[in-house]
């Protein structure tokens, strides 16, 4: 049986990186290599790893090599970012959208004030949550776990913005980003802080993907 930590860390690994570490395997224990060999099964990556092995030069790339891999988990990191955020609003909008033809626009305003513009957006929020879940079928990199940075730089900047504007007080500030407030006095959390809490979501649901479907399985003797 594998520990918990091996198996989410390797879960959260691109294809690349998971067959870099293939051909690494040489400094790895028995029981990460067990662990590693198990995820390429689960990706059905088996196949391409004695390749891998037999290519000295994979594990030992240079800094081109590296930067490449580097430079698409940044890309891999916005797009998902943006799919957290500006995605999980643009969903909503769009099915809100379509139902201009069977709704009223007095009863779509009823309904997004009530449940989008509300205080913490639930609606979105569990979208996102879902969203998160299933990017699984997408995305596989660690990158899924640090869409919040950009939004929670963008919560801070603001907020001093906002504070030093309005010379107000630190609880004054945060109430204001933070509190419970009605439409349309919460106008500067739908503007920033609404998109913190959908990333912090997305987030949530790729966590709880991982915990559910990549922790050690249990072998049951048989009689």
């Amino acid at each position: 049986m594998h520990s918990n930590s091996l198996l989410q860390h390797y879960s959260s690994k691109t294809d690349d990186e998971l067959l870099v570490l293939t051909a690494e395997q040489a400094g790895l224990t028995e029981d990460a290599k067990s662990a590693l060999a198990d995820e390429l099964r689960r990706r059905n990556l088996d196949e391409n790893a004695p390749a891998i092995r037999d290519v000295p030069a994979i594990a030992t790339l240079g800094p081109v090599e590296r930067a490449l891999v580097s430079v698409k988990w940044l890309g891999l990191w916005l797009l998902n970012t943006v799919v957290a955020t500006f995605g999980v609003a643009m969903t909503i909008g769009f099915f809100t959208y379509s139902s201009q033809q069977f709704v009223s626009r007095a009863a779509r305003m009823r309904f997004m004030v009530r449940f989008i513009y509300t205080p913490y957006s639930p609606i979105l929020i569990i979208t996102a949550l879902v969203i998160g879940y299933l990017s699984y079928k997408t995305f596989r990199g660690s990158y899924r776990y640090w869409v919040w940075v950009l939004p929670a730089a963008d919560v801070v900047r603001s907020l001093l913005d906002w504070q030093e504007s309005n010379q107000a007080s630190w609880s004054n500030s945060l109430s204001d980003f933070f509190g419970f407030l009605r439409y349309p006095e919460n106008r500067d959390q739908l503007d920033s802080t609404l998109f913190l809490y959908l990333s912090l979501a997305y987030t949530l649901g790729v966590l709880v993907h991982a915990s559910v479907h990549d922790r050690p399985k249990t072998i049951r003797p048989t009689a």
